[in-house]
């Protein structure tokens, strides 16, 4: 199961945390922009695996622009 978690302030501040408690990331950083009509919107983000398994997504809002 994969969950998204609501959008977070600082994504930096949170991966330095988790780095000092030694949890890996499941999926590194990365940016993505996703189609929402005639708007792209950008999210930065990142997988981390709880221990049950499941993974969660956090990321932070890079704001949106016009596709064409």
């Amino acid at each position: 199961m994969n969950l998204q978690i609501k959008a977070v302030e600082n994504l930096n501040a949170m991966i330095k945390r988790l780095s000092r408690n030694k949890v890996e990331l499941f999926m590194e950083p990365e940016e993505k922009w996703y189609v929402k009509g005639d708007w792209e919107v950008g999210n930065r983000q990142f997988l981390v695996q709880d221990p049950d398994g499941y993974l969660l997504r956090f990321f932070e809002d890079l704001g949106m622009h016009a596709r064409f």
